[in-house]
């Protein structure tokens, strides 16, 4: 399950099984990592250095550079359950970085941790503290075909027992009917 994922690109970015993914902040990088094996990118978005972590069975392994920091923004949405307000949430190179952004930062009250403090505040040292739950995906709707003359679809046509019971048929016998043959 892929945390806080992103159809556009963004400073974040996770490759898992084989396949990348935009995310839209640095906490999305880490709370996927929970869910399993990834390597992680994030793009400083003061100074344009590159964070890579990876995370192996829920914890980091790899952090570079060490002075790696994250400002997270939690929005409480109930018992174990919070929202990540990404916008306000950004991973940094350094500290300095983090100043600099702060100064010009004019949102919500958040939160600064090493990437392990929030790994460990996240899982309260390895127990599950909030409930990672997918987010609705969304999907292209569905295509269907009808035929330009008649307006039948494939699958309408095919379950009609014959050409005249064709249900969504605009003509007085269907012109694409694919059912069993009459004999």
């Amino acid at each position: 399950m892929i945390i806080g994922i992103s159809h556009s690109p963004s400073p974040y970015k996770i490759r898992m099984a084989g396949t990348e993914y935009n995310l839209r902040c640095g906490a999305d990088i880490l709370l996927t990592g929970l869910q399993g094996d990834l390597e992680g990118e994030s793009t400083c978005i003061v100074c344009g250095s590159k964070v890579q972590l990876k995370m192996q069975g829920t914890k980091l392994s790899q952090i570079e550079p060490g002075t790696a920091i994250l400002h997270v923004v939690e929005i409480p949405r109930g018992p174990g359950t919070l929202q990540i307000d990404c916008e306000a949430t950004p991973l940094f190179d350094k500290e300095e970085c983090l100043q600099s952004w702060l100064r010009g930062y004019h949102g919500k009250a958040g939160t600064v941790y090493k990437l392990e403090e929030y790994v460990d505040h996240v899982t309260q040292g390895g127990k599950a503290r909030v409930a990672l739950r997918p987010q609705n995906q969304v999907k292209p709707p569905a295509r269907e075909i009808r035929c330009a003359d008649c307006d039948c679809s494939p699958s309408e046509c095919r379950v009609s027992p014959s050409p005249a019971d064709c249900p969504n048929c605009r003509l007085e016998q269907c012109c694409c009917w694919t059912g069993p043959s009459l004999v």
